[in-house]
């Protein structure tokens, strides 16, 4: 499982070294003629064999140890910051080979590129803990990435112009999410950095990769006009540029999978066995053995329920003679299991039989084989208390002169410490407990006063309704029955119109003040039809919910309303906002509340508090939640609201 996981995380750092020889070739006689041009400079010339021990790393460590050895020879020993990247490559050598050396290295490269505060230093600082944490993913430890990631790596990185270098950070937290089947958080990382590279007016092999993790995650939660929009932007990127240029081949055939589960989710079986057979012709061609075997298999399994018997029996054994398919035991178990299926219905049921046999002795070996190492690890683990034990056993007989000696000293030392201990807690206990009873206070107080507050909107609402509405209605019904006998109506007809108008400028303050669809429809569709009257052609809304049905408590609901309502009205009216994503998911009793727009923006430290702010603060404590605002002048705002509901 952990191969798995790490392969399908970084996937795209696989992809870069499955181009052609002729690629590689080019490349490095591209960096060989850039070291002979005289004009290079002793930093550019480190720079190249950086790329040369870069590009060697993984293919002939020997090598790249030389490519390091050339650059250090060009580096003056004074200057800390290029050493700090000279180490960083040493650690990218030791990658695949030693896991706690590589980690070592990178560290030391830490400590020496932490003094300097260049856009180089971060860009590195970024990278090496991007790849320190990746390393951690390999040993299952799933959250230590993704807090690196958001804490070290991507905040490095925007104090450099890599934008493409972020953007595949925040598709790294994306696929974290994905592993972790958090696929509403998965889209929304996936979706910023789509929108980065968009903003920078990038095109480029990292873009076709946010689509199709985003188009990925679209699929496990079947929305399929989703994936099919996702699709779209791959083709037209990928039509744009050639087809076979190698740099896009490995991407191209993803796309050709993401684009056969498609068509499954839609169940249209027809283009799913199409598309699989073009993308294996494609991956044939180029020789992506791995994907070229992957869409064999769908094809395989869809040719069973089509009726294509003898094709699917002819791809399961052609999978099983497969060299690369055969390593796994996982992937000849579903060969196995694909012919055994394709013989019964062939009614060949000894062939059948014998098959099914075969697929038996391997899952009996995968079990052996989990099981094994599960022991193994075990077995580790005790070895390594024992060693524990015997090594404390022996400080501790060492220990044991000098502990006798001080006991008298220290027992009167930790009676004074334990005065003093006992005494500072009993203080310190006595303010939290009148801090949260303060604190519990004020949530009382602003329950109360919100609760109040919808009350009287309600009684309001229902009063300009149901009384001034229905008076003016009746008066309006009146004059038209009195326009119906009089010849000079014109003035008439005026004051009909001026009530019609009054009359619905009194229904939607009435909506506003305790709306409708939310007593009648739920949380959703209230959102939903705000969004709707408040989107323009000029101004873009995209709006995004999950699970908001989990909310049952009627004030909550009208809480999470007026906290959304306010967040757009300020993002429309007064940041002037063209383009505006909102998101509202409920997950295991947690709320979430983003909104990001590409308005005026301002500074959240000097703005001052306006009742618009300090309503949606109040309703967010009423809710046990915390806000969090990211936002700069003329740059646009972000603001998460996390409540445990």
């Amino acid at each position: 499982m952990r191969l798995v996981v790490f392969m399908f995380l970084f996937l795209w750092a696989t992809l870069q070294a499955s181009v052609v020889w002729s690629q590689e070739t080019t490349y490095v006689d591209s960096l060989n003629r850039q070291l002979k041009e005289a004009a290079r400079s002793n930093k550019e010339k480190a720079d190249i064999y950086f790329l040369l021990s870069d590009f060697y790393s993984y293919r002939d460590t020997a090598k790249a140890f030389a490519m390091l050895d050339s650059a250090n020879s060009f580096i003056d020993p004074k200057d800390k910051l290029y050493y700090g990247i000279l180490t960083f490559y040493e650690a990218g050598v030791y990658f695949d080979l030693n896991i706690e050396k590589s980690q070592q290295l990178y560290m030391q490269a830490e400590n020496m590129l932490k003094d300097f505060s260049t856009p180089l230093s971060y860009e590195y600082r970024a990278r090496l803990w991007n790849n320190y944490g990746v390393l951690e993913q390999a040993k299952d430890r799933h959250d230590l990435f993704l807090d690196i990631l958001l804490n070290k790596s991507i905040p490095y990185i925007q104090k450099t112009n890599k934008v493409s270098l972020h953007a595949s950070y925040l598709t790294n937290v994306s696929l974290v999410l994905f592993n972790q089947k958090n696929y509403s958080k998965a889209i929304h990382y996936s979706q910023k950095a789509i929108g980065l590279l968009r903003e920078n007016s990038i095109e480029d092999k990292q873009l076709v990769w946010a689509y199709l993790n985003l188009a990925h995650s679209f699929l496990y939660l079947s929305k399929s006009n989703k994936v099919a929009e996702a699709l779209q932007s791959v083709e037209k990127i990928i039509d744009k540029k050639s087809r076979t240029q190698e740099d896009y081949l490995p991407y191209i055939s993803y796309y050709y999978i993401i684009k056969t589960k498609y068509y499954d989710l839609i169940g249209d079986k027809p283009n799913s066995i199409k598309t699989s057979r073009e993308g294996m012709a494609f991956c044939g061609k180029y020789n992506l053995k791995s994907d070229y075997n992957s869409l064999a298999h769908y094809l395989g399994h869809n040719l069973l329920q089509t009726g294509g018997y003898a094709e699917a029996k002819r791809i399961s054994l052609m999978l099983l003679e497969d060299e690369i398919n055969s390593r796994s035991l996982k992937n000849k178990a579903n060969s196995l299991k694909l012919l055994s299926e394709a013989e019964l219905k062939l009614g060949n049921y000894r062939s059948a039989y014998d098959a099914l046999k075969q697929l038996h002795k391997i899952n009996d070996s995968m079990v052996v084989r989990n099981e094994k190492l599960t022991v193994e690890e075990l077995e580790a683990r005790y070895n390594t208390s024992e060693q524990e034990k015997k090594i404390l056993a022996l400080q501790n007989k060492t220990k044991t002169q000098n502990i006798l000696t001080l006991s008298s000293v220290s027992f009167a030392i930790l009676l004074l410490a334990f005065y003093l201990y006992v005494s500072k807690q009993n203080k310190k206990q006595a303010r939290q407990e009148l801090i949260s009873m303060a604190q519990q206070k004020e949530v009382e107080i602003s329950k109360a006063l919100m609760e109040g507050s919808e009350q009287e909107r309600s009684r309001v609402a229902m009063e300009l309704h149901d009384g001034l509405g229905g008076k003016l209605t009746g008066i309006k019904i009146n004059i038209e029955n009195i326009l119906e006998t009089t010849h000079n109506n014109a003035p008439l007809r005026k004051v009909v119109s001026q009530l019609e108008e009054t009359v619905s400028d009194i229904r939607n303050l009435s909506s506003n003040l305790m709306p409708v669809s939310l007593v009648l429809y739920g949380l959703d569709s209230a959102l939903r039809d705000f969004v709707q009257n408040l989107q323009t052609r000029d101004t873009k809304i995209d709006f995004y919910a999950s699970n908001l049905s989990q909310l049952t408590d009627r004030n909550k609901q009208l809480a999470v309303y007026r906290i959304v309502q306010e967040l757009v009205t300020n993002a429309v009216k007064h940041a002037g906002a063209l383009a505006i994503f909102l998101q509202c998911t409920v997950e295991n009793n947690l709320l979430l509340i983003e909104i990001e727009d590409n308005g005026k923006g301002f500074d959240p430290t000097t703005i001052r508090r306006n009742m618009g702010l300090s309503n949606i603060e109040t309703r967010v404590k009423y809710l046990n939640g915390k806000m969090n605002i990211d936002a700069f002048p003329q740059k646009g705002t972000s603001i998460s609201i996390e409540c445990l509901i």
